[in-house]
């Protein structure tokens, strides 16, 4: 059996919300709270210098899902909470969002995009679109409840009209209100909200509408403005039940009178928060990184920079057992590893891919050329079940099948980030004089196997960067060398002048960066000497890192030009688990088996992995 991630985005059928009306006006509310910075970059990357600029395109994303093209993208409107109206209120992201993502998942997502600066002018606009466009549908809350199908499935009756609840409230409640949807009437619209926001009655509240909002934590602070809506289900849209309101002659105007007020503070704090959050957008990233968004693509980043929308569809697939070629072995898997890069790399390609990189298990059969196992031998191997000889080594007899599927890959990424590019000395070749060596996500799988690399090579002072997993570091790192860790948590410039005070003086002329995101090679190039190394593990622009050299390590090269490597430190990462030296990752056995591993990638790619790495076994897949 071989394991399969297969790649699939599903397209849900969604609903408008608010309706352009509303939309619009949340851009014009949006655009009086903007920075004149913020709208001119805005303006840039839109290619709109008008006073309609978000106004123009708040619809966009509506008009985009209904095309074939676009329509991948119908379930960023909403998010299903699974909950029980009239009695019971509540968003629950793992809960709700579904397989092919939602509103919550599409803002985070898109405020990465956005503020990246590695994408083309085109992706750079089409995220700024979906942007203005969801943060409205977040705050309308039938777009934050599963219910009725959110709404659609009551059917009402409206100034003498049979339609249903959700296009209600979409539409024809807050057009009734308005007088009508045209441009002038949002903008109108928009105008009176701000003065209410400014001076009127919206003046004591508005700062708790963006409190705690943190482009950082894009993810959690779209789920708190959805739980915030959702609320609204239960004690305002149906506080009685569907039956009740299916049951009025009409919703006009008893209970559009009753719902009115909570239109119009949905539609307003939909505008200030969405003026705040691309102030925040511009001050943490675009500003930082000084980027001019009407460039051209930068180096293939649209390559490098995916849709992180949607989830990894896990599908098990029987398969023949190959044979293999004269240098290959074949591994009866027992024990399967997983990366981060498990959930990212299907969203490079649009095929079914084995996500097999980390193994351990029993030799099943040998290739003619191979003379180093024998069918029986317990391994482990930094490929699929088919794997190269050259990368696959002995488990030591004190080493679990769990603890050796946690090394290959990450293992092997360590090794080759530090001789491979930086060219630093060779464990069995240790260092006679100091080398700061600076290891930004140390913590991580492979932050923590630079570490003990380092440690093996007599590199101090070994100056690492971490967040909630440090202690794991400390156990490590030796201070009477100077090793120290650094929190990242204590913000940006904290860890720039720590990095600079743990030097002591000394030139820091080498650096692992581990996370190669969220601001960490930009930290470390304020902090390195110039001229210094830097190796990272995702791509990154040489203008953000001016005056460092930047090589990308890519694990890949062990089964290309760096075989000799890969040869080599897979069989001294078991000596060193033979010897005692060389530790395993901590790791955590998912329940169920190849069942699991949609679970696992979830986790994965919410983050929810600290300092462990999910194994599964396969004896557990029922």
């Amino acid at each position: 059996m071989i394991l399969f991630v297969l790649i699939t985005l599903t397209s849900l059928q969604g609903v408008k919300a608010w309706g352009s009306l509303g939309h619009a006006t949340i851009a014009y509310i949006a655009q009086n709270y903007v920075t004149d910075e913020v709208a001119s970059w805005a303006q840039g990357v839109l290619n709109d210098t008008s006073d309609s600029y978000l106004a123009n395109i708040a619809s966009w994303a509506d008009t985009y899902r209904a095309t074939t093209a676009g329509s991948w993208s119908s379930s960023f409107h909403y998010i299903d909470a699974e909950d029980n109206p009239p009695s019971d209120c509540n968003v629950d992201y793992d809960r709700d969002c579904g397989d092919a993502g939602c509103s919550v998942s599409a803002i985070a997502n898109y405020t990465q995009r956005v503020g990246d600066g590695r994408l083309s002018a085109a992706n750079t606009a089409q995220a700024l679109k979906f942007l203005v466009h969801l943060i409205g549908d977040i705050t309308q809350p039938l777009h934050d409840e599963a219910y009725e199908t959110g709404g659609n499935d009551v059917d009402v009756t409206y100034q003498g009209y049979s339609d249903n609840l959700h296009s209600d409230w979409d539409t024809y409640i807050p057009e009734t209100l308005v007088g009508g949807y045209s441009l002038s009437d949002a903008q109108s619209w928009a105008s009176n909200l701000t003065s209410e926001i400014d001076s009127g009655d919206y003046k004591s509240l508005a700062a708790s509408w963006i409190d705690g909002d943190d482009v950082n934590e894009a993810l959690n602070t779209a789920l708190r403005w959805a739980q915030d809506a959702n609320v609204y289900v239960c004690t305002v849209v149906m506080p009685d039940g569907a039956a009740a309101l299916e049951a009025l002659d009409d919703l006009y105007p008893i209970y559009y009178d009753s719902v009115i007020p909570t239109v119009e503070l949905q539609v307003a704090k939909g505008g200030y928060r969405l003026g705040n959050w691309l102030n925040l957008i511009y001050k943490e990233e675009v500003a930082k990184r000084d980027l001019d968004a009407t460039d051209g693509p930068k180096r293939g980043a649209d390559q490098y920079l995916p849709d992180l929308l949607g989830r990894p569809k896990v599908k098990i697939i029987e398969s023949p057992v190959p044979e293999p070629n004269d240098d290959q072995v074949i591994i009866k898997v027992v024990v399967s590893g997983s990366n981060p890069k498990d959930w990212k790399v299907p969203n490079f390609i649009d095929k079914v891919v084995n996500q097999g990189d980390d193994i351990a298990g029993i030799v099943h059969q040998v290739g003619a050329n191979v003379t180093e196992f024998k069918p029986g031998d317990r391994v482990f191997a930094f490929h699929e079940m088919l794997a190269p000889a050259h990368t696959t080594a002995h488990i030591p007899k004190s080493t679990t099948f769990e603890e050796a599927a946690t090394i290959p890959l990450a293992a092997l990424t360590a090794a080759c980030g530090l001789v491979g590019k930086l060219d630093l000395p060779q464990p069995w070749a240790p260092a006679k004089e100091p080398i700061p060596l600076v290891i930004y996500g140390a913590a991580s799988a492979v932050g923590i196997y630079v570490v003990q690399l380092a440690l093996r090579a007599n590199i101090h002072p070994i100056i690492a960067v971490a967040g909630k997993s440090q202690d794991h570091v400390k156990s490590f790192i030796d201070p009477s060398k100077g090793d120290t860790v650094i929190d990242y948590r204590d913000g940006d410039d904290a860890v720039v002048e720590g990095i600079k005070r743990a030097a002591q003086g000394q030139k820091l002329l080498y650096a692992y960066d581990a996370v190669s995101e969220k601001g960490s090679y930009t930290n470390l190039a304020k902090a390195l000497t110039p001229g210094a190394k830097l190796t990272t593990v995702l791509p990154v622009k040489d203008e953000d890192v001016p005056g460092i050299h930047v090589f990308k390590t890519m694990v890949g090269s062990v089964h290309d030009y760096e075989k000799d490597l890969g040869f080599v430190y897979l069989r001294y990462f078991a000596k060193g688990l033979q010897d005692g030296w060389f530790k395993p990752q901590p790791h955590e056995i998912v329940p169920g088996g190849l069942n699991g591993i949609q679970t696992g990638l979830d986790n994965l790619k919410h983050g929810k992995a600290n300092a462990i790495k999910y194994v599964f076994r396969i004896e557990d897949t029922n």
